[in-house]
């Protein structure tokens, strides 16, 4: 779910979703319910928002990015782009690098760091076989859990 949401004036919250969930106890003896909110808080200092960042949510939009970029790297290197999809993939590593140092989130850092030595690599080389099915295979698993499949 991405949210796009006007701003707010510094030291207000406001809800930005409320989901509830039914469901029966195994057994089915009884109905459960379960209800969670998310809200979001204005701040104009910038260190409340790195402190406040869910770095989960950081970890998941980190793998959707590389998971695309191999998608694109593929695409590009069957074009004979090589080292256009090794730039591409070299951009994306920095970008979610520098996420990471900015909320020091090491999960994110630790995604990113193997894309840079890859970039490298499908420029230097180009891709295997092997290793365009395991790029087609990590979009393609990204794209069913976001589907719900």
């Amino acid at each position: 779910i991405e949210v796009d949401i006007e701003p707010g004036e510094a030291g207000t919250q406001r809800e930005l979703a409320r989901a509830t969930v039914a469901y029966d106890e195994l057994g089915g003896r009884r109905t459960m319910t379960a209800e969670i909110q998310a809200q979001v808080s204005f701040s104009t200092r910038e260190q409340d928002v790195v402190d406040n960042a869910n770095q989960t949510v950081q970890a998941d939009y980190a793998i959707n990015r590389i998971a695309e970029a191999k998608d694109e790297v593929v695409a590009l290197v069957d074009a004979g782009r090589r080292e256009d999809a090794a730039e591409h993939l070299k951009k994306v590593s920095a970008s979610l690098s520098s996420l990471a140092s900015l909320y020091d989130n090491d999960e994110v850092r630790q995604l990113a760091a193997p894309a840079a030595a890859e970039a490298d690599r499908v420029e230097k080389e180009g891709l295997d076989n092997r290793s365009r099915k395991s790029y087609r295979a990590d979009n393609a698993q990204v794209t069913r859990q976001q589907s719900g499949n």
